[in-house]
């Protein structure tokens, strides 16, 4: 049972994601300027640092492309960080929300994180999200090009419930392209961290909105 601060504060905190802008379920919004694309379960923007556990599973390469839409996504979400060799398999119950991220290699997440899911147990309706930076948008890919499906399918399998998935452009400058200078370069930008911020947010409403289901608050 909440304290009658918590109480005050959580009810301050829901009024106001009422407010906020909503989509409608499983709708994937494509923000022009930044070509990020989000696809959220369950709607809603909003602050909060509560008792929820929240971890992301990050892989980050030596661009530093999607570790800055982790610290921005975890900023929102008051959520750990840790690198997938990081990750105790023992450990990962007691979180309310677990998100998987890192660049797009071969058309897909990093090997260390699919391997890590391979590893894991069964998880029966745990939420999660999965985030990525890509040196093309998914927004401009087909959807059998879609270089979540393969974290995506393998979290299904595991009986995962994904409610949100991110994904923006970043830095290239591997190859040929290193010729050119490289492409997407300054990405992830300042509109794309705003749209992780927001990606975030909608999480958050989701985890809260379970949380409070059903609770005298």
């Amino acid at each position: 049972m909440y304290n009658n601060c918590n109480k005050i504060v959580l009810t301050m905190i829901l009024s106001f994601l009422s407010l906020s802008t909503v989509s409608s379920s499983g709708k994937k919004d494509i923000d022009v300027m930044t070509n990020a694309t989000t696809q959220m379960t369950n709607p809603g923007y909003g602050e909060y640092s509560g008792d929820s556990k929240i971890l992301i599973i990050l892989f980050s390469s030596q661009s530093n492309n999607t570790i800055k839409i982790a610290n921005a996504i975890a900023k929102v979400l008051d959520a750990e960080i840790n690198s997938p060799q990081q990750v105790n398999l023992n450990d990962l119950q007691k979180y309310d929300l677990i998100g998987f991220g890192s660049g797009i290699f071969d058309e897909k997440h990093h090997v260390s994180l699919l391997e890590l899911v391979d590893r894991l147990p069964p998880f029966p309706n745990k939420k999660t999200f999965i985030f990525s930076t890509s040196g093309i948008s998914r927004n401009s890919l087909p959807e059998h090009d879609d270089p979540h499906t393969a974290l995506r399918e393998m979290l299904t399998t595991k009986g995962f419930n994904i409610i949100g998935e991110f994904n923006c452009v970043g830095f290239n400058n591997n190859s040929f392209l290193k010729i050119i200078g490289g492409m997407n370069k300054g990405r992830p930008n300042n509109d794309d961290v705003r749209q992780a911020e927001e990606f975030a947010g909608n999480l958050l409403y989701n985890v809260i909105d379970e949380r409070l289901s059903g609770r005298d608050i």
